[in-house]
């Protein structure tokens, strides 16, 4: 305990205020990791939703994705990717995947059964 101004403070190592988890070294390691943790659930959420064919965003939900990334890019000085670009590069790898499994399948390269592409919605 500490006095300060006649009242008694207690000193602790980690508090949390307005939803911002602050420590005794004034660093964001703790808030950071709260912040992951919290963003991986509602990223396993969205995965679930998907599964179920409840799938897709509307144009204002990617704008607003992506001013979050851009925001959060410029916090940590450096250049992060938008929403569209992700989607398109992880959809490319996904059909080049596909492809290549294909392709050891049946022996003719570059062909996709309608079937493989029938998922990718």
């Amino acid at each position: 305990m500490t006095v300060i101004n006649g009242l008694d403070i207690e000193i602790v190592e980690e508090y949390k205020y307005l939803g911002v988890h602050l420590n005794n070294k004034l660093d964001w390691t703790h808030n950071t990791d709260v912040l992951y943790k919290k963003g991986q659930s509602h990223l396993h959420l969205l995965r679930r939703l998907r599964s179920f064919g409840v799938c897709g965003s509307s144009k204002r939900d990617r704008k607003r994705l992506n001013k979050l990334v851009r925001r959060a890019g410029s916090l940590l000085d450096c250049s992060l990717d938008s929403i569209e670009e992700v989607g398109e590069r992880r959809m490319l790898a996904k059909l080049t995947s596909e492809g290549q499994e294909e392709t050891q399948q049946t022996g003719q390269k570059g062909w996709l059964t309608p079937g493989l592409l029938s998922g990718l919605h």
